[in-house]
């Protein structure tokens, strides 16, 4: 799809947003443009399109049930479910939860007897406001912090191996 490599070279070259705002919006694009695209052939050959108001409105219900759960769960289900799987090995395995954003998940990994490694990436600021206003908090909330150069898929695997290293060596753990 030559539109949608425009869009994306030219969302590229937008600073005002971060990587990942453009990331996101630009597959957010993608998507619509291959709805769009879906839907004028189903068109061209003649099929009724009313059966997508039924799809839709199911995707609807869907959306509303998992927003419903996520405000029933007092905004914890993530941490509930964690808890689950991390309770299920616990004596097998060391457990990473990559993306903490809330207070409330520092404390239910330190209650689970976890420890909160708080890695700030240069070049990249929190998405939103609540996240920021939060940041300062969770870095005060964690037992290490750590400024670290952002890195390219290539080095992910350096990252993992020194964040193996530290777990064990600091926290006597299984790496």
């Amino acid at each position: 799809m030559t539109l949608g490599r425009f869009i994306e070279n030219r969302l590229m070259k937008i600073n005002q947003l971060s990587l990942n705002g453009r990331v996101m919006i630009n597959k957010v694009l993608r998507i619509a443009l291959y709805v769009i695209a879906v839907v004028i052939a189903l068109d061209t050959i003649g099929l009724d399109l009313t059966f997508l108001s039924v799809f839709g409105g199911a995707f609807g219900v869907g959306l509303a049930f998992g927003m419903q759960k996520r405000f029933v769960s007092d905004g914890i289900y993530w941490i509930n479910k964690a808890e689950k799987e991390i309770n299920r090995f616990k004596d097998e395995y060391n457990h990473f939860i990559t993306d903490v954003r809330f207070p409330n998940e520092v404390l239910k990994i330190k209650e689970l007897g976890g420890k909160c490694i708080h890695i700030e990436r240069e070049g990249n600021s929190p998405p939103n406001l609540e996240e920021e206003e939060n940041e300062p908090i969770i870095k005060s909330m964690s037992d290490f912090n750590f400024k670290w150069k952002d890195f390219s898929d290539s080095e992910l695997d350096t990252a993992k191996d020194l964040a193996r290293h530290f777990i064990k060596y600091k926290f006597n753990g299984r790496g």
